[in-house]
Order: structure tokens, then sequence, then C-alpha cells
């Protein structure tokens, strides 16, 4: 086949006993391990030689796989036969302007608890172990006052322990007032906040309570502690409704109201993956079946329909290094699968290296996936691009 750039798309759908694909042109071969429940895709990244020549592409696996098309991708969703809709991109845009500018980083990975309901928890490998940038809270705040942005929350991981937060807090605030997500925990200390923050930088902190690795006693008077001092208005609560802690939630809503706290956030509990991505298996020697007609037959779903989204243009993720994602099921498949992530997954800049938001919607079939801090600001964007059918769930 003609190798027209350096993304090569495995589509393709794989049967239970089916763990390992091998996929190689010439010398260069990769393993990736199997996802199952539909059609997949692998997007994969050539060598820069390989482009402009015609190649035999080989694959393998070690169990029943049928592969509907291997393309040498030409435009972002070429493998998938899409082409750009004029209409939706200009009415997501419309739909979009209303909205502010949002960006929500992640300080750190890092947390002083470890909750086991937590979704970055049940993938520590993936996210406690991963550095932060070398750099000084100075220059956070200077990459961060480049980027012309009406809303900002940070977000971690526990964001306080990033030393240099309270700068950080202070330098950002004076341009806009600052949201924040914290445990509460050693961390936080709350004197330090009252004496150093300027309330006018504060838009509001929301502290999450975890009873298996914090007292009520110590959450209550600490957050009453802030609320006096900052005011009920720049202060919320939140609970994961965890099986084993779902009786906080009357003291939670009884404390909301007396502290006439901004937020109350009850969030509904999710059983998260004992172990997740999966990993390839040893070998692969199996030659799977190609059907072409595997990627045209109708699918009709309401989960997977493909829309134009905002992320990106009016909301964008950071991470602790300065990467950017245009959402956070970005920031979770890009770190799953690396260079191997399709293009709308892969970090669209750095805060140190001149990043601007961009101009054009991102084409989007996993608005199922879509975390709820993202959806409150994008989901009246979503337009429907004019597909007949399910999309495949990339990798």
């Amino acid at each position: 086949m003609k190798i027209t750039s350096v993304y090569l798309d495995v589509l393709y759908e794989a049967q239970p006993d089916c763990k390992t694909i091998d996929v190689s042109i010439e010398q260069h071969s990769q393993r990736f391990a199997v996802l199952h429940g539909g059609l997949r895709m692998i997007s994969m990244i050539l060598p820069d030689v390989f482009v402009g020549r015609d190649l035999d592409v080989s694959v393998k696996s070690d169990g029943q796989l049928v592969i509907g098309s291997i393309t040498s991708r030409s435009i972002t969703h070429g493998p998938l036969g899409i082409q750009h809709d004029p209409r939706g991109i200009e009415e997501c845009l419309q739909n979009a302007s209303p909205a502010p500018v949002s960006l929500q980083w992640f300080a750190t990975w890092k947390c002083n608890y470890k909750c086991n309901y937590c979704w970055q928890e049940t993938t520590r490998d993936s996210y406690r172990k991963v550095r932060n940038a070398d750099v000084t809270p100075v220059e956070w705040i200077e990459a961060f006052s480049r980027i012309p942005v009406q809303e900002f929350y940070i977000s971690g991981g526990e964001p306080t322990v990033l030393p240099g937060m309270l700068d950080i807090v202070n330098g950002i605030g004076q341009r806009v007032p600052i949201k924040m997500t914290s445990n509460l925990g050693k961390s936080f200390d709350v004197d330090q906040w009252i004496k150093e923050v300027d309330p006018n930088n504060l838009d509001c902190v929301t502290f999450s309570f975890h009873p298996t690795q914090q007292s009520w006693e110590e959450y209550s008077s600490k957050i009453t502690r802030f609320a006096d001092a900052f005011g009920g208005h720049k202060t919320g609560c939140e609970l994961v409704m965890h099986p084993g802690q779902k009786h906080f939630e009357q003291g939670i809503r009884d404390m909301q109201k007396k502290l006439d706290l901004r937020t109350i956030n009850i969030d509904v509990y999710h059983v998260q993956p004992a172990k997740f991505p999966p990993k390839p298996g040893e070998g692969t020697d199996r030659c799977p079946h190609q059907d072409t007609s595997l990627t045209m037959a109708p699918r009709a779903t309401d989960k997977t329909d493909p829309v134009y989204c905002s992320a990106g243009v009016n909301r964008v993720n950071v991470d602790p290094l300065g990467d950017v994602y245009t959402c956070m099921s970005a920031i979770d498949r890009g770190k799953m699968f690396g260079q191997e992530a399709l293009p709308h997954y892969r970090s669209t800049g750095n805060v140190f290296e001149g990043f601007s938001m961009s101009r054009e919607p991102t084409l989007c079939w996993e608005k199922f996936r879509c975390s709820a801090c993202d959806a409150s600001i994008v989901q009246d964007s979503w337009t429907p691009h004019p597909y007949p059918y399910e999309l495949p769930l990339p990798e």
C-alpha cells in the first residue's frame, strides 16, 4: 500500500480469545494490547523514511481477529470515511460563543490520600508516578498569563502538595479569580491561606470529604474556618457516594446549609477497573481475516454518534508538565495509548511553548465518556455530524 503519512490506522474487531496484535512494516514492528467490545482502532506512528513508499503492512494476532481496514491517513478521520461538515462546524462555534473560555489545570497527579475509589489511584502507575514540570511558580504564572481565559480551575491529584501553590493562586488570581478542588488534607493549611491569600483572588474552593482518609471532625472544623474567613460564597463541599460513606451525605447537606456554602456536589460512585489498560501477551502467529464490510455495517446508537465539540476552542485541560489537551478524556486516553492515540487525544501544545487555543471544534464520538467538569462547559456546543452510523471507539 502507498504510505502517505506517518499515521497508520488499523480498524479491527477481536474475539475474547485474542489479546495481542503485531503490526509490521519491513523491520519496523509494534505490539499492541487488544481491546474488545466492538470495532476498535489502533493509530500508530511510522518512521518518516516510510512516507511516500509502497510497502506491505503485516498484521498478526494471537487469537480470532477481523481487520476492517488498514489506512495510511491523510486527514484526521480519513480511515473512518468522514469528511468535515462546514455547516456543523459553524453551528458548533455559534453554540459555543456564549460560554466562557475555560482552562482546567491538573497542577500535579500526586496526592496525599489513597482513596480506593479514585480513578487516578486505580491507574496509579499512569498518574501518581508522573513527575511535575521542573519550573518555578513564577514561570507557571507567566505561561498561563499568555492564554486568554475567563475561568481558571485548579485540580489534581491534590493541588496543594505542589510547592508554591499559594504564590500561583495569588499570581493568577489577580487576573482571573481561581476555582479549585482540594481534599482539605494536611497540605492545605487554612491559617496560611487566611494569612497569605487575597479573597479577591478566589472564585470558589470546593473541598471534597474522604472519610477513609480524614475524620469528619477535622474536615468540618477546617471547612468552617475557611468559610468564616473567605465567605460561604467562595466555598463548596463534595462527597463521593461510595457504599462505605453514604451515611455522611446528610452531614454534608446540613453543613452546606449551616455555612451557606456556594456549592455542594454529591458525586455518583463509579466502580473503577482493577487494572487498565491491558498489556499485550507474549506472541502472535495468526493471520487475521480481513472484511472491509465490517466498517460499513450500520450500528445505530445514541451514544457514539459523532458530534462537533468546542473542546479545544473554549475549553482546554493542562497537565503537570504544561501539555495541553482538548479534554479530560484526551488526557486519560493519551496516557493509556501514548503516541498510538488518535490525533484528538494527543497533546495540542505546551503552555511554555507559545500555545494558542484552537479555532476549529473537535469531532468526537465519545460524548458518553465526557467528564462532568468538561461537559458543563462544552455540552451546549455539541452539534451532530451527518454520519449514518456508529463510529469505532478508538483503541
